[in-house]
């Protein structure tokens, strides 16, 4: 199917993956159950002190230890995935998107689907406004795929006032592509009853 998408019209090709089996190496299960203490630095790579970092770095960053972790949306289909963090005390929320994992062909296959889509899509059998900007269509589908449940999620910690927050949309490589879109459709407000922007129908006009 990845060949499909990138090849000429008529020509074919395969796929070929290795795959290795690397079983875990022996641990007592007492590791897999401790729990990290409140000074234990933050995140989950080996010998990084993360609290140490954020705090050199400063602004933003340095509040890190402040936020608590809130909920975490994927979907099996696009492969997109997201985190959501929340500082109560200032209301603030962190939403990050994970970037393209190297091994993971559904990510190649986002990332690949270059062709145009208008942003707000029309109604169907409606053609879009010549006016209506467009985006990249595997970035907009994959967005698509988690946005009306990022949304409930962000209106759920946001309480009932979600416009007295500020929320950071952040991500690396495909995620921050996911990120500017998600983003620009945050900026016209939070509404939870639709996944993306809908272009209004030409009817009503």
């Amino acid at each position: 199917m990845l060949f499909k998408a990138v090849s000429p019209a008529g020509e074919h090709g395969r796929l070929f993956l290795q795959i290795s089996y690397i079983p875990f190496q022996e641990a007592p299960a007492a590791d897999f159950d401790a729990k990290p203490g409140a000074s234990a630095p933050i995140g989950a790579t080996p010998g990084v002190n993360w609290e140490g970092l954020t705090k050199k770095v400063g602004g933003l960053a340095s509040t890190a230890p402040l936020f608590e972790f809130i909920g975490f949306v994927s979907n099996r289909f696009t492969n997109t995935e997201a985190g959501l963090w929340r500082n109560r005390a200032d209301r603030r929320l962190i939403l990050a998107f994970r970037g393209t994992q190297q091994d993971n062909p559904r990510d190649w296959m986002t990332d690949l689907t270059i062709m145009k889509t208008p942003w707000r899509r029309s109604p169907e059998g409606e053609e879009p406004e010549p006016t209506e900007p467009e985006v990249h269509a595997g970035f907009r589908e994959a967005l698509a795929s988690v946005s009306q449940r990022l949304k409930a999620l962000i209106a759920q910690a946001c309480g009932d006032e979600p416009s007295s927050w500020e929320i950071f949309v952040t991500g690396h490589s495909l995620g921050g592509a996911l990120a500017t879109l998600m983003a620009t459709d945050l900026a016209g407000g939070l509404d939870v009853s639709q996944a993306l922007p809908q272009a209004p129908s030409q009817y009503n006009k």
